[in-house]
């Protein structure tokens, strides 16, 4: 009997963990939202009963997502599906293929990583708008991940605050995205070919990165908002790009980087498009150097921002509001301290290579003196039968002959 207590008890559990974990009697519907967020779900409760246009299951115990089978009413009509803020890491390939008419698409905050996703977990979803992948630890992004055969109506796809350090050729190729957010990663370099088949992409923001030079830009013939914000960059080279790739561009930002400086070729501060070009928190360094700026009238007419850095006196100043003669290109002392230094050393290697050059000269001349038998001068010689040393002084006129005779010219 005790074995037949135990399991009832066992199956009791399970039936109320199960209506715990699945039941939607307690979940909120207005005819347009079935609310079923906060109610510990681990599993996606089935919806037989209702014709839902969205489902919100956010912040609930959810960790594997299988295939999804409602009742084909709620399948043909749900357009909205909100798993956020669950423990998601696994997903199943072609979990989503029945959601057919799906437009929206919340993976938010869960536990997916680069390798759990690839082009078959979203297979056939045909209608989709809006994937938001957003604070999931991602870290790279597979080749072919998201691709037009299977997200072909996808325009706006959220990758930000995903560790992102490298995104994979052709990862990802979605020829309707209109907006992408690649913002809060870790990129420091974009490859060639990690996004292509962008023709219809209007914003692009790659701001929070750890970037430092952009050299170059992909063929997004339609973008107008290009956002580089908080990357750390210290020079830009967009013009040749812009013009090549990115000829609509409208928006520039350039916020809180490391640029110092700027050159007239840097940018395409003439490109009719462009009316918003910002500069601001960058350590720009005002001086003569950047006259040309407020010099030309192309770039006062736009909606430019370059604040000042340096030198003081103009700090936090907009650069486009300042005179011409506020812009002085100033020594620094320490570059006028080592030009002293350079200074001194340069003299102090000319004296001491005269002083070589006089001392050389003397010593050729005391040689050719001893050689004709001149000048006075004091030799030590040992003698080997005798043992001993012997100083011998040899006046101006005496030479000294090896046998020890002398000849005096005195």
């Amino acid at each position: 009997m005790a074995w037949e207590v135990t399991l009832v008890g066992v199956c009791t559990f399970l039936l109320v963990y199960y209506v715990q974990t699945t039941d939607i009697s307690n979940c909120t519907y207005d005819g347009a939202l079935m609310n079923c967020s906060f109610y510990s779900f681990r599993e996606i409760p089935n919806i037989t009963s209702l014709t839902v246009p969205a489902l919100d299951i956010s912040n609930n115990k959810i960790s594997t997502i299988t295939l999804l089978d409602f009742r084909e009413a709620v399948i043909d009509n749900l357009k909205s599906l909100n798993l956020s803020h669950n423990q998601i890491s696994t997903i199943y390939n072609s979990s989503f293929q029945k959601l057919k008419n799906l437009e929206v698409l919340d993976l938010s905050n869960n536990l997916l990583h680069g390798e759990d996703l690839n082009t078959k977990v979203f297979d056939e979803l045909e209608h989709l708008k809006v994937l938001n992948l957003e604070r999931n630890p991602l870290k790279f992004v597979r080749r072919k991940t998201f691709d037009y055969t299977n997200l072909e109506a996808l325009e706006h796809l959220d990758l930000s605050h995903c560790d992102i350090q490298n995104l994979e050729d052709s990862s990802i190729d979605l020829p309707r995205l209109v907006d992408l957010d690649l913002s809060w990663n870790r990129l420091q370099s974009l490859k060639p070919d990690a996004l292509r088949m962008m023709a219809d992409l209007e914003i692009l923001d790659l701001s929070h990165n750890d970037l430092t030079e952009i050299r170059s830009l992909f063929y997004l013939p339609e973008l107008k908002t290009l956002i580089l914000d908080n990357n750390g960059l210290r020079h830009v080279e967009l013009s040749d790009a812009v013009d090549k790739f990115v000829s609509k561009v409208r928006v520039i930002s350039l916020r809180n980087n490391e640029i110092t400086t700027l050159g007239q070729d840097d940018l395409p501060w003439d490109l009719e498009m462009i009316d918003q070009i910002d500069f601001t928190n960058n350590p720009i360094k005002c001086d003569c150097k950047l006259k040309w700026i407020i010099s030309s009238e192309i770039i006062v007419k736009k909606n430019v921002t370059i604040q000042c850095m340096y030198p003081e006196e103009v700090r936090g100043a907009n650069l486009l509001k300042l005179s011409d003669d506020k812009l002085i290109c100033r020594t620094p002392v320490l570059e006028i301290m080592l030009a002293i230094g350079a200074s001194v050393m340069a003299v102090a290697i000319i004296i001491v290579v005269v002083f070589c050059i006089i001392a050389l000269r003397r010593r050729r001349i005391r040689i050719k003196k001893s050689k004709d038998g001149g000048g006075d001068y004091t030799a030590m010689y040992t003698r080997d039968d005798e043992d001993e040393n012997h100083r011998v002084s040899i006046s101006e006129y005496t030479i000294f002959t090896k046998d020890g005779g002398g000849k005096s010219k005195g």
